[in-house]
């Protein structure tokens, strides 16, 4: 586990008053529907069509002056190629790029007689020709040198590549934390990939699962330059806690990152769920069933370490002030996120198994504390006080320490968890209600020490949708024996989940 026996203070604090163009750029992710890996007849012509698509995405986003912009995971190759059988087929769909080369350059397009460089050298143009950085996700086919898993010599991973304005791949990575993509192999040795760009961000990069391991935790600690993240996902939703849109606003706001997620969009598989988020909140999101492939834009404010962020070397806190630039409007972006409900009633879900987590309920109508813990190892504290208009509708406190299942028990890894969960009768294993009837909370926080300073906040309203984070505040302590204290406060918000979701890691 990680968390330092020094006492260090961080505070996020975003500067008010007027916007200039040195205090933010502008950054665009795309929510995609590619075709998949099965439906032309080569996977050349799969790939070209996806490209030509992106390629159709960055040209929108040009003419709105964007900076950078995210593809999500298998967006070129469509999703069945993480389980595609046939290993010598999957080898079609994948490239093998070269950091430091511009696949654009006129010497460099006459040597083109392979896919890998065909399909580079589109994004390539692409970026030099709208002067963009482009994030794309694609199979990489890698000369094997020792301890190879297969015959032919070759490993292939699920990658990021990183091109900047005049078409150089300036950046890769390889997933690390796969899941059920057996086409992939996981690399001997972790490389955490990060990278410089014009506009003063350092950003750092990683893919979907890698989202709840130790690496991409130790990427902020390792490399602190790192103000940004670049996210390609193909995210499988799972109730209370970790739909797409929550564990993307809780990446950035527990982490203190501006966080770009760009997400593979297909409901039938349950994945769907792009935006753009800062240390506040969603600057801009979608979420929509029926929404198909869609362009997401926000003016994103610089997180400059010396001139936002206060350092002290006595302690430790880290809060959220509320006053960033999604209120500050671009004349050609809209950049504050509209209220959308999350409608999942026909794409599957995963839900979480939280039958084992010690529960107590919460009581309704008037002022309360409740604690409950787990093994009496890990406790959660709630203040609070709630309306009392449904008699068929609780709540439940919940606590736990220890191993959880994810994908029917395929991964477990270890976590600690404070939150509560809306039930209905007897059941706690339901969705986001529907209608005008509500109990809110008046006020609500909820606390808990934990051993690891890797929490991220999960919050959802009755209806599924993001809450309004101008009426929550998140903050953690670090650097005291017990442990790392963390505080969810909310005010005049009605709830579906709430939690303090710790992954232990090491």
């Amino acid at each position: 586990m990680f968390y330092s026996k020094l006492i260090i203070v961080l505070l996020c604090k975003f500067v008010p008053g007027k916007i200039s163009a040195q205090d933010y750029y502008t950054g665009a992710v795309v929510e995609y529907e590619p075709l998949d890996s099965d439906e032309l007849a080569s996977p050349v012509e799969v790939m070209a069509y996806n490209i030509d698509k992106c390629n159709d995405f960055i040209e929108e986003a040009s003419n709105v002056g964007v900076d950078i912009i995210v593809f999500p995971e298998y967006g070129v190759t469509g999703v069945k190629l993480s389980e595609e059988e046939d290993r010598e087929r999957a080898k079609l769909f994948m490239v093998t790029g070269e950091v430091g080369r511009n696949y654009c350059e006129k010497e460099r397009k006459n040597m083109v007689n392979q896919t890998d460089q065909e399909i580079l050298s589109m994004v390539s143009c692409s970026a030099k020709e709208h002067s963009m950085y482009v994030v794309i996700n694609m199979g990489e086919m890698v000369p094997c040198e020792a301890d190879c898993q297969h015959d032919d010599m070759v490993s292939l991973y699920n990658t990021n590549f990183v091109f900047d304005r005049d078409g150089t791949l300036i950046a890769k990575y390889w997933k690390q934390n796969l899941f059920h993509e057996p086409v992939f192999e996981v690399p001997t040795e972790h490389t955490f990939t990060y990278f410089e760009t014009d506009f003063g961000v350092t950003f750092g990069t990683f893919i979907c699962f890698d989202a709840l391991w130790e690496e991409s935790f130790s990427l902020l600690q390792k490399y602190p330059n790192i103000t940004d993240i670049v996210y390609p996902t193909a995210w499988v939703d799972e109730l209370p806690y970790m739909l797409a849109p929550q564990e993307q606003t809780g990446w950035a706001v527990g982490m203190g990152v501006n966080f770009l997620a760009s997400g593979y969009h297909g409901p039938g598989i349950g994945a769907l769920g792009s935006g753009i988020y800062s240390p506040s909140g969603p600057l801009n999101y979608t979420y929509e069933e029926e929404g198909g492939s869609q362009l997401v834009i926000a003016k994103i404010p610089k997180l400059g370490r010396k001139l936002e962020r206060q350092y002290d070397q006595n302690t430790k806190k880290t809060t959220v002030n509320k006053n960033t630039m999604r209120t500050q409007k671009h004349p050609d972006i809209e950049t504050t996120p509209e209220t959308k409900t999350l409608s999942m009633r026909s794409h599957p879900i995963i839900y979480e198994d939280i039958s084992i987590y010690s529960h107590s309920v919460m009581s309704k109508g008037q002022p309360s504390d409740t604690t409950v813990c787990y093994n009496e190892t890990f406790c959660c504290h709630a203040s609070y006080s709630m309306t009392d208009m449904l008699p068929t509708i609780s709540y439940h406190l919940l606590a736990y320490r220890g191993e959880r299942g994810l994908a029917q028990d395929t991964y477990w890894m270890d976590i600690e968890l404070c939150g509560l969960v809306l039930c209905e009768g007897d059941s706690c294993v339901i969705e986001p209600l529907e209608g005008q009837d509500q109990e809110v909370f008046q006020y609500l926080q909820l606390s808990a020490t934990y051993s690891t300073s890797f929490v991220i906040p999960s919050i959802l309203d009755w209806s599924g949708r993001l809450p309004d984070w101008d009426k929550i505040e998140y903050s953690t302590v670090t650097g005291k024996e017990e442990g790392v204290e963390v505080v969810l406060a909310l005010e005049e918000t009605a709830l579906f989940s709430a939690a303090m979701y710790g992954m232990v890691v090491g």
